[in-house]
């Protein structure tokens, strides 16, 4: 018998949620939003999961090319008065990914800090 469903994660940012950033950046993360969306409602018939991972500041990636003088003027916004690790994203990611969240499709999860809280 063959198995049927799966998850799919998309990885966004908080500038797709909140149009924090340059324009082109939150307009294509944005995008990645609505193609979720949409496919999880064309995917969920057949038991595949489809959702979004939307980071915050996180320290690594794109945060290393700003001076640290910089990451620390952004911390007092934070409400856990911190970025982000890899790990924060990768425990995000597992869990969508898992049977932990089987009944979640066409939805965003973002591991931010508080920094955007929709």
């Amino acid at each position: 018998m063959r198995s049927r469903g799966g998850s799919i994660v998309c990885v966004s940012s908080i500038a797709g949620t909140a149009g924090i950033g340059p324009l082109h950046y939150s307009a294509a993360k944005g995008g990645i939003l609505g193609f979720v969306r949409s496919l999880a409602r064309a995917t969920g018939p057949s038991g595949i999961r489809v959702n979004a991972l939307s980071p915050g500041i996180i320290d690594a990636g794109m945060s290393k090319f700003y001076p640290a003088e910089v990451l620390e003027q952004w911390l007092p916004s934070i409400p856990l008065r911190r970025l982000g690790e890899a790990n924060d994203v990768a425990q995000a990611a597992l869990f969508l990914a898992s049977d932990m969240s089987s009944y979640l499709t066409g939805q965003n999860l973002s591991p931010n800090g508080g920094i955007v809280i929709a």
